[in-house]
């Protein structure tokens, strides 16, 4: 099967739970230009392991967007995409696993056949 993946990095909303209390906060996480290029050799590496195949993937500042072809289940591809990334992304910011680089959220949708086709 073939999804459209996406998924945000970590930041607070105001107004949020989180928000009241500073000290569970940490500041947002942008992904500049040197982070966007390690995430996506990251989730490359991470692909040819797996055998998916990946069609797209384009970090951007505030988030991460992939399509990708695989037979297992889409919320373990997100998972593992975030996992990946954010080894790849320790190793270069320093600050270790306790960091929080990405939100729990995720968008995942299912290409039909006529989509899967064009990309």
């Amino acid at each position: 099967m073939k999804y459209s993946l996406w998924f945000p990095t970590h930041s607070v909303e105001p107004g949020s739970f989180r928000s009241w209390f500073p000290f569970l906060c940490q500041p947002a996480y942008r992904l500049d230009k040197e982070r966007q290029a390690i995430v996506t050799r990251a989730i490359r590496e991470l692909c040819l392991d797996r055998g998916w195949r990946l069609a797209e993937i384009e970090p951007r500042e505030w988030e991460v967007a992939a399509v990708v072809e695989t037979a297992h289940k889409p919320e373990r591809v997100v998972h593992d995409f975030k996992i990946a990334a954010s080894r790849a992304l320790a190793s270069l910011d320093g600050e270790g696993p306790q960091r929080k680089r990405f939100d729990r959220r995720a968008r995942i949708r299912q290409l039909s056949q006529a989509s899967a086709a064009s990309a």
